[in-house]
């Protein structure tokens, strides 16, 4: 969602076209900014069951193209999807393609999903995470408006 959507996802505003250089079949980890929220107030109540735990969390994985089916039935909007080139975008001249492709380059090489082991140990602090479904229809009307930026 916007702000940082425009920066990551540009076209999805202006054109309803979701072009990104991972893979659109790569599972990703979805997590919802609410939910940091919620483990940084349960860390704050509870102090004694977060101190030095470093948590990796998720409510599941998903792919851009299945996270674009599920916009799509939800809304009744068409979305394209496109997977840029990686090596296109570094030889870009906008710094910020460049820049894209790098990171892209590294995190298609290390994968956007958590272990197992990481997703329970997550789950395992109370915290009830934002699912893909949930998180749509959260944000179904800033996501029908799509304005363009």
């Amino acid at each position: 969602m916007p702000p940082s959507s425009r920066y990551q996802l540009p076209e999805l505003f202006a054109e309803h076209r979701l072009r990104n250089p991972i893979p659109m079949d790569a599972p990703i980890a979805h997590a919802d900014a609410d939910d940091v929220g919620r483990l940084a107030a349960a860390a704050f109540l509870e102090p004694e069951r977060f101190d030095k735990e470093v948590i990796a969390w998720a409510s599941e994985t998903i792919s851009l193209g299945e996270f674009a089916k599920r916009v799509e039935a939800a809304t009744g909007m068409s979305i394209e999807t496109e997977t840029l080139d990686v090596d296109a975008l570094k030889r870009s001249e906008d710094p910020l393609s460049a820049f894209k492709g790098i990171t892209a380059e590294f995190l298609n090489s290390q994968g956007y999903t958590l272990s197992d082991e990481q997703l329970s140990k997550g789950n395992s602090f109370g915290v009830r995470f934002t699912t893909v479904d949930e998180f749509i229809d959260k944000n179904k009307a800033r996501i029908v408006q799509l304005p363009s930026a």
